[in-house]
C-alpha cells in the first residue's frame, strides 16, 4: 500500500493481466479520496496608479509615476489548505517518529500563505526626455528608473490541497477487483482513507497510522511527502533603469544606443530536499529491504558531503518549501539603425546582454524556449546551502543577438506592368546559444528515494566539472543532428564521487541559432478600380534550409552524453507558436490577396 498526497484527484485505475482479469484479481489498483472533487480558490490584485508629466523647459520633460499594488493571499472558500504550523526547520527540530502528525500540520486553512506574508508593493518611477541641443536638433536623451512588481505564482495551492490529510491516494496489489467481491480493493482503499483521516484527527503517529492502514489493506503505510510555504513571503519585485541616446541623421535615418539594467529581489525558490539524507543506514519508516543510500551509490566514504546521514523528520519523505529572498540581474546594450527611402526601408538591431539569477521562472518547470533536450533547473542542488553554485547564467541568457528586417518596393516605371509592383521583404535573426547545466541522474536518481527532490525532470544533481571552471561553448557547425556533438562537454564533466557536483549552474552554452525568411509579391492593378489590386506572392521560411540544432544531451549518466540528437523549430511558424510541428526545414507558402 502506498500513500501519495501529491497525485491529486484521480479516478480509480487498474492494471491487470488476462489471468488476473479472469480470476477477478487486480494486480494494481489505485484510488484517490479527495475531500472534494473541486475546490474554489480566489485571488485578486488591487492596484492604484498616479502619473504626472512636467515640462520643465521646452527641451526637458519629466514623468513622475507612483503605483501601489496589493496582491491577495490565495483563499480557499472551503478551507482546503493544509501546511506546517511553522517553517520545516522548526517543525523538524522538535519532532520524533512518535510525534503526532496533527501537532505539526495546520489543517482546514482558508489562506494559502501564512500571516507573515507581505501583500503590498509600492512602486515609484521617474523618467525624463531631454533634447540637449534644443528642439530644433534631432538629438534626444531619455531614461528613467522605476520599481515594478508581479503576482506571486499561485500554482502551488494545488499542493497545499493535496497535503496530508487532504487527498490520500492508495495503491494496492493482489486484491479482488469489484465492489461486490468480498475483500475487494475498493473497500480496502476506502477503509484505509477513513482510518487515516480519523487517526490524523485523533493525534495519530506514524506507527498508529501504519497499523490502521495495514489492518485495512494488509500492506504497510508509506511515509508521505509534504509541501510547505515559508515565512515572510514577498511578491517578486524588479528595480529597472535605462538610458537611451537617439540621433536623427536627416529626415530618413536614425540611430540609437540604449542601455537597460534591472535587479530582481524577493524572487522565490522551491526547495524540495529539506528532508533529504544519505548515510549507511535507512530511516525507520523506509520500506523493508531498502538499501542504504551510500551503499547504493557505491561511495567509499561514510558520508555524502552536503547531506545528513538521517532525515530531519522521519515522519515524512520528500519535503518541499517555498521561500523568497533571492535576486537576479540583467544588463544589456542595444544599438539600432533605421533607414527609410522611398523604395527601401530597413532596420538593424544588435544587443549584447548578460542575465544572471539563482533560479529562472520562479522554479516553475519549463523547457528553455522550445528546446527539447535539457529542461530548466527547478530547485537548488544543495537543499541546505541554497546559494551553493546556483547563481549563474539565466536560462534565457542570450549574450549576442542580431536582427535585421527590410522591405523593397519597386517604383513605378515606363514598364510598370512588368517591373513595377514588386515587393521583396525579409528578416534575419541570429543569436548565441542558450545555457544549460550538466547533471548526473545516476546520483540524483538514488537520492530521490531518500527524500531528495529533483533539480530537473531527470532527477539529477550537478555533475563535477573536471576541466576547470568557466563557461563551455558548443560550436554551431555539425554534419547532421544524429552525429553532432559538443566536444567541450565529454572531456570536462564526470559523475559525482563524494557529494554534490562542483559545477556552477548554466555554464554550458548550446549551439547558435540562425534563421532568415523572404517574401516576394507582385501586385497587379485592377482596371477601372482606383484602389483595386490583385497581389500574388510566395514566402520562404528558413530560406537557406539551415539546420538549427538542439542542445546536446546534458546527463553524464546517459550513453548519449554530449550528443546532439534533434533540430529545433523557430518560435513561430505557419503552423503557429510552440505547437511542436516540425517547422525547422524550409517551408514555402503561397498567397493571393485582393487589396481595395
Amino acid at each position: 500500500t502506498d500513500f501519495d498526497p501529491g497525485i491529486g484527484s484521480l479516478p480509480a485505475v487498474t492494471n491487470e493481466t488476462m489471468t488476473d482479469f479472469f480470476n477477478g484479481v487486480a494486480s494494481t489498483f489505485q484510488q484517490s479520496f479527495p475531500a472534494r472533487l473541486s475546490q474554489p480558490v480566489a485571488l485578486y490584485n488591487l492596484g492604484f496608479y498616479a502619473t504626472d508629466k512636467w515640462r520643465v523647459r521646452d527641451n526637458l520633460a519629466l514623468t513622475l509615476t507612483f503605483r501601489a499594488d496589493r496582491y491577495s493571499n490565495p483563499a480557499c472558500n472551503t478551507n482546503c489548505f493544509n501546511r506546517f504550523a511553522a517553517p520545516f526547520a522548526q517543525v523538524a527540530a522538535g519532532s520524533t517518529l512518535n510525534t503526532p502528525y496533527n501537532q505539526s500540520i495546520l489543517t482546514n486553512q482558508s489562506l494559502a500563505l501564512p500571516s507573515s506574508y507581505h501583500p503590498w508593493a509600492l512602486s515609484p518611477r521617474v523618467g525624463f526626455n531631454w533634447s540637449p541641443l534644443g528642439t530644433s536638433h534631432n538629438t534626444v536623451l531619455s531614461g528613467g528608473f522605476g520599481l515594478f512588481s508581479s503576482t506571486q505564482p499561485a500554482g502551488f495551492v494545488d499542493n497545499l490541497m493535496n497535503n496530508l490529510p487532504g487527498d490520500p491516494t492508495f495503491i494496492l496489489s493482489g486484491l479482488p477487483f469489484g465492489p461486490t467481491t468480498a475483500g475487494n480493493a475498493q473497500g480496502a482503499a476506502a477503509a484505509a482513507a477513513a482510518a487515516l483521516r480519523s487517526g490524523f484527527t485523533n493525534g495519530a503517529t506514524f506507527g498508529s497510522l501504519n497499523s490502521a492502514v495495514t489492518t485495512a489493506t494488509g500492506s504497510p503505510f508509506s511515509v508521505p511527502n509534504f509541501f510547505n510555504i515559508g515565512d515572510n513571503i514577498h511578491v517578486p519585485r524588479i528595480q529597472e533603469w535605462d538610458l537611451q541616446l537617439q540621433q536623427g541623421l536627416g529626415t530618413k535615418t536614425s540611430i540609437s544606443i540604449k542601455y537597460v539594467g534591472n535587479h530582481g529581489i524577493f524572487e522565490q525558490i522551491p526547495n524540495n530536499g529539506l528532508n533529504a539524507y544519505c548515510g549507511t543506514t535507512v530511516a525507520p519508516t523506509a520500506p523493508a529491504g531498502t538499501t542504504p543510500c551510500l551503499t547504493t551509490l557505491g561511495f567509499s566514504g561514510n558520508s555524502f558531503i552536503g547531506l545528513p546521514s538521517a532525515p530531519a523528520d522521519p515522519r515524512f519523505l520528500q519535503v518541499t518549501e517555498i521561500t523568497t529572498g533571492y535576486n537576479s540581474n540583467y544588463n544589456g546594450v542595444t544599438v539600432s539603425a533605421t533607414r527609410r527611402f522611398s523604395a527601401v526601408q530597413f532596420q538593424v538591431n544588435y544587443t549584447y546582454s548578460h542575465a544572471l539569477d539563482f533560479l529562472s521562472n520562479g522554479g516553475i518547470a519549463t523547457e528553455p524556449f522550445n528546446f527539447n533536450t535539457n529542461a530548466s533547473i527547478t530547485n537548488p542542488q544543495n537543499p541546505f546551502n541554497v546559494r551553493q553554485n546556483m547563481y549563474g547564467n539565466a536560462d534565457y541568457d542570450v549574450r549576442h543577438y542580431l536582427s535585421l528586417n527590410y522591405v523593397y518596393t519597386s517604383p513605378r516605371t515606363l514598364f510598370h506592368s512588368i517591373l513595377g509592383g514588386w515587393t521583396i521583404a525579409g528578416t534575419v535573426f541570429t543569436r548565441t546559444g542558450l545555457p544549460f547545466t550538466v547533471i548526473d541522474s545516476g546520483t540524483g536518481g538514488v537520492l530521490n528515494g531518500f527524500g531528495y527532490g529533483t533539480v530537473s525532470p531527470y532527477f539529477g544533481t550537478f555533475a563535477d566539472q573536471t576541466g576547470g571552471a568557466g563557461s563551455i561553448l558548443c560550436g554551431s557547425q555539425f554534419a547532421k543532428p544524429t552525429n553532432g556533438a559538443c566536444p567541450g562537454m565529454t572531456n570536462n564533466f564526470a559523475a559525482d564521487t563524494i557529494g554534490f557536483g562542483n559545477q556552477r549552474r548554466n555554464q554550458v552554452y548550446g549551439p547558435r541559432y540562425f534563421d532568415t525568411d523572404l517574401t516576394v509579391t507582385k501586385a497587379f492593378h485592377i482596371p477601372r478600380w482606383e484602389q483595386g489590386q490583385l497581389s500574388f506572392g510566395i514566402t520562404a521560411y528558413n530560406l537557406f534550409n539551415h539546420a538549427n540544432f538542439d542542445q546536446p544531451v546534458g546527463d553524464v549518466a546517459s550513453t548519449s552524453f554530449g550528443a546532439i540528437q534533434a533540430t529545433v523549430n523557430p518560435p513561430t511558424s505557419i503552423y503557429g507558436s510552440f505547437l511542436g510541428a516540425d517547422a525547422s526545414p524550409r517551408l514555402l507558402q503561397t498567397q493571393i490577396k485582393l487589396i481595395f
